[in-house]
């Protein structure tokens, strides 16, 4: 019964967060976790889509040409076996008549009743071979000595007979020549096979006696030569173009008859087919086409095949790449849908447990963290009590501070009212000492001198003076001095009028000067000149004070250098340097402060640099001051 209590507390739980988790996702809206998940996952699934549809149209295009390319060079095979064994078959049939007795015979005799015989058998043989042959168009017998030409009971002088032009592919030579043309130069194409006659029937030897006698040639038509090719293709596939050129890229047969006659090199997408390739299969493409060539050197008289077929559609199987990811979008935003879901669900389902913890006081969550079986939530808990405890040092720590800062309030308050009594004091000397000399003197004077610095130095209205004012501080100061050091220095001042009405922070130069006197002019032990120069340049008010004192070390500047950006205590006889240096960076931040150097004109002593910003002139109003270079009014100063 226990069992079944807690698990309908569970089951109600599980409820009450799930319809907490579905408030805040309707609350939140386009700030929801569950858009925020559902953007992410949405995006990425996306992306990996795209990823995965272009690699599918990269590979599917080349799959499809490469496998476009094996059977257009298995087609090519069966045509080069089919083309070769045809021109073989012509061939044997132009050697049958050449080597014929009447053939040489009828080349030999000069007696005309011989020769009329003669003549009566090779057309007889002539009328059998293209009659068997339905490829075979035409038979030429030659005789270059008579300037004869049988053809099959045909016979006419060679000024007046009509297709002579294979004669011009003709010369005396023992090689087989083959050669396209048109037949009387008008219709239909050939493939002429020329074959010699010589006396032992034999060609392509070097004996003196077999002088060719004449020719023979074997004419083929192009168009039936062509059905016979196509008869190759016996797997029905779709036939490519078939060419097929000589040795010497001449084009002896095109299904395109335009290019029969032409070298390989005028037809753009043949550019790359040459004998010397072998078998060898590359991609073209223009503006217009996308080809597939296949090219293959035949063993029959280096005759080169060539089989072109059309390379796959680009824009089809981009087609078909956008129809896939569109489906694929689709299962994408349901994927989404239910990831984001589920993802929400588990985010929120820890965010909901935490608040019902913070709920609880710190004891029910100690108690909570030893009880927790979650990892990560006994891990939140341990350092939200961890937090708190913190907290709760902290605030014993600032209660402690708040007693202590009052009492250094009431201390301030306190010697506030010193200045006064230090004041009247020195004007009471000042009074003694003209009375008991009976008028000024360098006691008085002296007295009202420092009275005047101690007044300058302690007001506490504002810590922003003009240039002129705090030169003239400075020179008061500098009097006093000589009083004590009579002969011992001289000061120059090089001040622009342009910066006299300029603001710096109170109690500058008096530091500065007192460090050049004590510890570079007095240990020389001989009179000293100290030069003061305060002028604008690159928008900042830019002083300098060099001394031709003893000078220091470059190990020695380094090191002060070094601690004055670093704001490292300097050591005490230095005192005056870093709280000048300390000073300017509170107000105008990192980039101001001091630095020393060598004198630049490489004489004995020490200059020391700093600068501030022209903006120090704005930010001297009664209700505004200049803290770490930012700008503060008197309420901000006091929240």
């Amino acid at each position: 019964m226990e069992k079944i209590k807690r698990y309908i507390s569970g089951s109600i739980e599980k409820l009450k967060n799930g319809s907490y988790i579905l408030r805040q996702v309707a609350r939140h809206r386009r700030n929801s976790q569950f858009i925020k998940n559902l953007a992410i996952i949405m995006s990425m699934l996306a992306v990996l889509l795209l990823i995965y549809g272009f690699n599918f149209y990269t590979k599917t295009q080349n799959n499809i040409n490469e496998q476009l390319e094996n059977n257009n060079l298995n087609i090519l095979d069966r045509v080069q076996d089919m083309g070769s064994e045809t021109l073989k078959t012509a061939e044997t049939i132009a050697t049958n008549v050449a080597i014929k007795e009447y053939t040489r015979q009828y080349l030999l005799t000069s007696d005309e009743q011989s020769r009329k015989i003669y003549e009566e058998n090779i057309d007889e043989m002539i009328i059998r071979y293209t009659s068997v042959y339905d490829y075979i168009d035409s038979i030429y017998v030659y005789s270059p000595d008579k300037k004869t030409v049988v053809a099959g009971q045909k016979y006419e002088s060679q000024e007046v007979y009509s297709d002579a032009s294979f004669l011009e592919n003709y010369s005396d030579t023992n090689k087989i020549t083959v050669i396209a043309r048109k037949k009387r130069d008008v219709y239909p194409y050939l493939i002429s096979i020329i074959r010699p006659v010589t006396v032992s029937g034999a060609v392509e030897d070097s004996y003196e006696y077999n002088e060719p006698l004449g020719v023979v040639c074997i004419n083929l038509n192009a168009e039936k030569y062509g059905e016979l090719l196509e008869k190759a293709d016996y797997k029905k596939q779709s036939f490519p173009g078939v060419i097929i050129a000589n040795n010497n890229n001449e084009i002896l047969y095109s299904s395109q008859k335009d290019q029969i006659g032409l070298k390989t090199g005028n037809v753009p997408y043949l550019g790359r087919v040459n004998a010397n390739n072998g078998r060898y299969t590359y991609r073209y493409k223009n503006d217009n086409d996308r080809l597939i060539v296949s090219s293959n050197k035949s063993s029959y008289r280096d005759l080169i095949f060539i089989s072109i077929a059309s390379a796959t559609d680009p824009w089809e199987i981009f087609l078909k790449m956008l129809q896939y990811i569109f489906e694929g979008m689709i299962f994408v935003v349901f994927a989404s849908v239910l990831a984001a879901g589920f993802l929400a669900y588990t985010a929120y389902k820890p965010i909901v447990r935490i608040s019902q913890i913070l709920d609880q006081d710190e004891a029910a969550m100690q108690s909570l963290a030893l009880h927790e079986k979650s990892g990560e939530m006994q891990f939140i808990i341990d350092n939200i009590l961890h937090n708190m405890q913190k907290k709760n040092e902290m605030e014993s720590e600032i209660k402690e501070r708040v007693v202590l800062l009052r009492k250094a309030m009431f201390t301030a308050l306190q010697v506030q009212i010193n200045p006064h009594f230090i004041y009247n004091t020195l004007e009471n000397i000042n009074w003694l000492a003209v009375k008991l000399a009976g008028n000024d003197n360098k006691v008085s004077s002296s007295v009202l001198t420092l009275a005047k610095l101690m007044r300058y130095s302690l007001e506490t209205e504002g810590y922003f003076v003009t240039i002129g004012d705090e030169i003239s501080n400075a020179k008061q100061y500098s009097e006093l001095l000589k009083v004590r050091y009579p002969g011992v220095f001289e000061i120059v001042w090089n001040v622009s009028d342009e910066v006299l009405k300029e603001n710096i922070i109170r109690l500058t130069l008096q530091p500065i000067i007192e460090n050049a006197i004590q510890h570079g002019i007095r240990p020389k032990r001989e009179k000293g000149l100290i030069e003061i120069n305060c002028e604008l340049k690159n928008g900042d008010i830019c002083v300098s004070v060099v001394d031709d004192g003893v000078g220091m070390t470059e190990k020695e500047i380094e090191n002060i250098n070094n601690s004055l950006a670093e704001e490292y205590l300097l050591e005490s006889k230095h005192v005056g340097l870093r709280n000048v240096n300390q000073r300017l960076k509170i107000v105008f931040g990192e980039n101001y402060g001091l630095h020393l150097s060598n004198r630049e004109d490489g004489k004995q002593g020490l200059a020391v640099l700093l600068s501030i910003p022209i903006t120090a002139t704005d930010i001297v109003g009664e209700n505004e001051l200049f803290i770490y270079g930012k700008k503060f009014n008197k309420e901000e100063k006091e929240s």
